[in-house]
């Protein structure tokens, strides 16, 4: 009978610290936006005009952290280190962020075939383009499209 006491205080305590571990991540998702809001000057400078370019050219297939360092004039690795701790995101990351944003948009407005979609949001091939939607959404780009297709019917 002891033994069944302290296996569930063994329960109760792992319990605790899952809830504990899964409050700590919602915080820190939480208050991600509140880090990433304040740029020192210097920061905003240089990676503003890489930010306003990405926004612009993200269907270009050719932008790499090479790319975006000479934007900002600076070495690679400084870009990429200043990037990240300013967006809290490596400089590619948000790229795809962008494209895959900007694919939803096009998803949504019924537009284009999602081989267009995929040429237009920077992607090389349809394959690349529905492996990145899903790991980014969680669905594939038809599956997102006929959801909501579904939502707007009802």
């Amino acid at each position: 009978r002891d033994t069944d006491r302290s296996r569930g205080l063994g329960d109760v305590y792992k319990r605790q610290l899952k809830c504990k571990a899964l409050f700590y991540r919602i915080l820190d998702k939480a208050t991600a936006q509140e880090k990433q809001q304040y740029l020192p000057s210097s920061y905003r400078h240089t990676l503003e005009p890489v930010v306003n370019y990405i926004h612009i050219n993200y269907s270009d297939r050719d932008i790499t952290n090479e790319t975006l360092a000479a934007i900002a004039g600076t070495s690679t690795v400084y870009f990429r280190k200043m990037f990240t701790k300013a967006y809290n995101v490596s400089p590619i990351r948000y790229l795809r962020s962008v494209r895959i944003k900007k694919a939803m948009e096009l998803l949504i407005s019924d537009a284009a075939s999602i081989s267009d979609i995929a040429e237009m949001a920077g992607y090389g091939s349809v394959y690349n383009f529905s492996k990145m939607f899903k790991a980014e959404t969680g669905v594939s780009p038809s599956e997102y499209a006929k959801a909501y297709s579904n939502r707007v019917k009802q």
